[in-house]
């Protein structure tokens, strides 16, 4: 029998601790971006490459860790 909460995290490689890790780990950056990017719509002169750095940043790392696989 298959367990649905490992399946995936196994898929590429990671247990469910790592996986799960990561993933809040990139949900709490892009939060922090996300706020980052109301801030910036109010005061266009603050964080002014803050968001689209961190959204680089993960990406990047999202790719480097599936060319892992």
């Amino acid at each position: 029998m298959t367990n649905i909460f490992t399946k995936h995290p196994n898929s590429v490689g990671e247990t469910y601790l790592v996986h799960g890790i990561k993933a809040v780990s990139y949900s709490v950056q892009m939060l922090f971006a996300s706020i980052c990017c109301i801030v910036h719509a109010v005061f266009p002169f603050v964080f002014q490459s803050t968001a689209s750095n961190i959204a680089r940043k993960v990406c990047m790392d999202v790719d480097q860790r599936r060319e892992l696989i």
